[in-house]
């Protein structure tokens, strides 16, 4: 299948099974074919599918590397989601140890690129200082 064949497919059967049967297993395994090929919005769909336990177990630490495989590609729109995913996987220590430095970065790096909430989170943190 071609790139965006490939890409219609994956969200078709994560999303809603419009023309194909939905299966959230199935989808995770053409979305994660998708991201290993360097689809940035498999890449992050991947990564939230880990976190969530979206067809397939919760893992941290693959949701983990997987946000910051996007969380560092310049000149998309997404990336200011997964920084700030970064930063509460980083705060609660999920996937990693708790490391409070980390998630003030990527809530920067977020706050930087827009992300609707991290400013306001951002404040808050400030605050309980």
């Amino acid at each position: 299948l071609h790139r965006v064949d490939r890409r219609q497919r994956q969200m078709c059967i994560r999303d809603s099974g419009r023309g194909v049967e939905k299966n959230a297993e199935e989808g995770f395994k053409w979305l994660k074919e998708g991201a290993e090929e360097g689809l940035i919005d498999g890449q992050f769909f991947v990564a939230t599918a880990y976190e969530k336990g979206q067809g397939t177990k919760v893992d941290y630490r693959e949701a983990l590397r997987w946000y910051l495989t996007v969380a560092l590609r310049k000149g998309h729109p997404g990336i200011c989601e997964a920084q700030f995913a970064l930063y509460k996987l980083y705060k609660e220590g999920k996937g990693a140890k708790k490391n409070w430095d980390l998630a003030q970065h990527y809530l920067s790096m977020a706050v930087d690129n827009g992300h609707l909430n991290a400013r306001g989170v951002q404040l808050y943190d400030r605050a309980q200082l």
